[in-house]
């Protein structure tokens, strides 16, 4: 069952490449990936697994989103027993959520300023401070930032007017990262310039209270690489829903990056 899962995510992911590139066929992929295209075959028909070797780049050229990313790796590198406890939360309030994948037109739009998604999620908050008066106070943002953000996200196909109000059409947004990409690199470090402007401006005891500022340097075996990003993944989902349970009245920021410090001789 698990092969069949993960062949069927394989399957659409070529399709959604293909898309993009006409040109693209099995037999680049298995170029690629460097096997043969009966493996690449055996792959997209639930017959084989990719070896753990070939995870990073078989992730890469689908360009698979987080979720995708996740079920592969779990699939593959999870013993059964691994594998049969997670597909056993059939209640998880994960499989009730909606995931919207942005186009790559839209998330240049929408990752073009750290506000506009402050603001896409601040129209989640309750009244009165989803209000853009308010949001616009509280994010320290002027009339023509926010009106330049309600832009952009529209026109992205992520906020619809109701009732004279702008609302989020979806409950949860992923930013596909299957590849290293220009503007999701300078969405990033945008988003860490913030955290270095709460970390050397905001030295009060009260706006310490406000947030949490914490890191740790380790060593690693590679091999665990894979899992550890699993972990990863798993958790924020489970931060994201955690959070937004009752009534949200705050938007915040979770900068998470692992990165190695030595270098490959």
């Amino acid at each position: 069952m698990a092969k069949q899962n993960l062949s069927l995510i394989l399957k659409s992911a070529l399709k959604r490449k293909q898309a993009q590139h006409p040109g693209y066929s099995l037999r680049a992929l298995a170029r690629d990936l460097e096997v043969s295209p009966a493996f690449v075959s055996g792959l997209l028909n639930g017959k084989k697994l990719p070896p753990k070797s070939r995870l990073e780049k078989l992730s890469y050229c689908l360009e698979l989103d987080v979720l995708e990313r996740e079920t592969l790796v779990k699939t593959v590198l999870l013993d059964r027993f691994s594998v049969r406890l997670v597909n056993s939360k059939a209640k998880s309030p994960l499989k009730k959520w909606r995931h919207r994948k942005v186009s790559e037109v839209s998330t240049k739009n929408v990752l073009s300023s750290w506000v506009t998604i402050a603001v896409l999620e601040g129209l989640t908050l309750e009244e009165p401070f989803c209000q853009p008066e308010s949001l616009q106070k509280r994010l320290g943002i002027s009339a023509m930032e926010f009106e330049r953000a309600i832009q952009s996200l529209s026109s992205s196909g992520l906020i619809a007017e109701v009732d004279g109000k702008w609302k989020k059409k979806d409950e949860h947004l992923y930013l596909s990262s299957g590849r290293s990409r220009k503007e999701i690199r300078e969405f990033h470090e945008r988003m860490i310039l913030k955290a270095r402007e709460e970390l050397m401006t905001k030295t009060s005891h009260e706006e310490f209270l406000r947030r949490l500022i914490n890191g740790f340097t380790l060593a690693v075996n590679p091999a665990h690489m894979e899992r550890l990003k699993t972990k990863v993944i798993r958790f924020l989902d489970d931060l994201t829903q955690e959070a937004s349970r009752g009534e949200c009245v705050e938007v915040y920021q979770c900068n998470f990056q692992l990165f190695p410090l030595t270098k490959k001789l």
